[in-house]
Parts: C-alpha cells; structure tokens; sequence
C-alpha cells in the first residue's frame, strides 16, 4: 500500500464466500486477555501459511456497506501490519520464553532434590539400644547408653532396666547434659527379673546421653538397660 491516505473507492471491496474476515477493530482494540500456547510443529506450518493472508487489505472489514465493504484506513493498516509482524516473530518460536521454562525446570529440579534432602533428614531412625552387665558389687554399676554423634538429634521416648538374679535398688536415670549428669528419675526398690523405668519424650543432643544407674547389685548379678528412641539427622 501507499503512504498516502487511500481514498474510499480504493478500500471499497465486494463481498465473497469464499472470503474469511477479520475486523479491523477487534483486532486493534481486542476483546480477549493476552494468552499463552503450547502447539506443535504441524500448527505452526499452518499459521505461519494463514499470515500470508493477514497481509493481504481485502482480509479485514472496517464499514461494513450495502454489497460492499471498506478495508483499513492507512493508518490502521500500518498498526494491522504492525500486529502480524508481531505474530509472526513468535510464529517463529520465543527463544526467551523456552530459556525461561528451562531455567524454571533447573529450579523446580534443584527445590525437588532440597526437599527429598529435607525428607531424608526428617525421617526417623531406629536408636533403640540394649546393653547387659556383670555386676562387680559396687555401690554404682552402671549402663551408659551410646552418646549422641555430631549432626544427629536422638528422640528417647523411655528406659528401663531391672536385674535377672535378685531384687536390688535404688535404680536410677540420669542425663549427661554435656558438662555433668543430672538425675532424671529414680526408683529407690526394684524386685528380681521385674523391669522398672521412666516413660516420657526427651530429646538429647550432640555430646549428651543417658545411663542408669543400679545400687545395691551383688557381685555377679547380671543387669539389663534398654533404651527406646529414634534418631534423627540434622540439617
């Protein structure tokens, strides 16, 4: 087309069947929301065929008449062209845009493998440990349970112990907090071959552990502690 303004005979055009139009105004001002597609390569075959019409004036209707119809003004047919040029760069493919989702996939990839990490760390290891002694007929006997190791917390939800050869006593739980240990709980008479402990969650950390404490044990009494808990690795 001219840049000069083209004048009402020169739009004018005769409706035919066999012609599919697009109005100029719907498509300069148009009704829809921006969208995002996902087609495959034979609909880019046919759409980037379809844009060969786009160029063409008698495409579009700006006055619909009695028999008759105006194409654009040349004004609206440069903002027209303007549009398809458009259209067909990203008939072309978006380069940015497939960059874009790659670096999205890497993302979702690196926050996917954080979270399994983070699952695995969450997830509870059994730390249930039983330990037997020969008593040596001290005032103290004891079974120290293992110490927790760097980067790992240690959930105990209870302990017990008792003695399979004769009633003994007191019997008693104490914690290392790390500088001294401390007593949790006590039982000051136990019966022979009858478990007694302490139920109640407790979590102990890097450097701390648990140890009962038996008295009043002959020499050769055979003595038993048992730990229930579960481990858990820390971040």
């Amino acid at each position: 087309m001219e840049e000069s303004a083209m004048s009402e005979a020169e739009r004018r055009r005769g409706y035919s069947d066999a012609r599919v139009l697009l109005e100029t105004s719907r498509v300069l001002d148009p009704q829809f929301s921006d969208g995002f597609l996902c087609i495959s390569g034979a609909h880019l075959e046919m759409l980037r065929s379809l844009c060969q019409y786009l160029r063409r004036p008698g495409t579009f209707v700006t006055t619909y008449g009695d028999g008759y119809y105006l194409t654009p003004t040349t004004a609206e047919w440069d903002a027209l062209q303007a549009i398809v040029a458009e259209l067909e760069e990203s008939l072309m493919g978006c380069n940015e845009v497939e960059s874009l989702l790659t670096d999205i996939r890497g993302y979702l990839a690196g926050i996917g493998f954080d979270a399994q990490l983070l699952r695995q760390m969450a997830t509870l290891l059994d730390a249930n440990e039983e330990d037997a002694i020969s008593s040596a007929g001290g005032t103290h006997e004891y079974i120290t349970f293992t110490t927790v190791p760097e980067d790992y917390l240690v959930i105990v939800t209870g302990v017990s112990g008792h003695c399979t050869s004769a009633a003994f006593g007191p019997l008693t739980l104490e914690w290392y907090d790390g500088v001294a240990w401390r007593r949790i709980w006590r039982e000051a008479a136990c019966l022979v071959n009858l478990p007694y402990g302490y139920l109640g969650e407790m979590t102990l950390h890097p450097g701390q552990a648990l140890r009962l404490d038996f008295g009043g044990t002959s020499s050769g009494n055979t003595l038993r502690g048992l730990m229930f808990a579960y481990r858990v690795e820390q971040p």
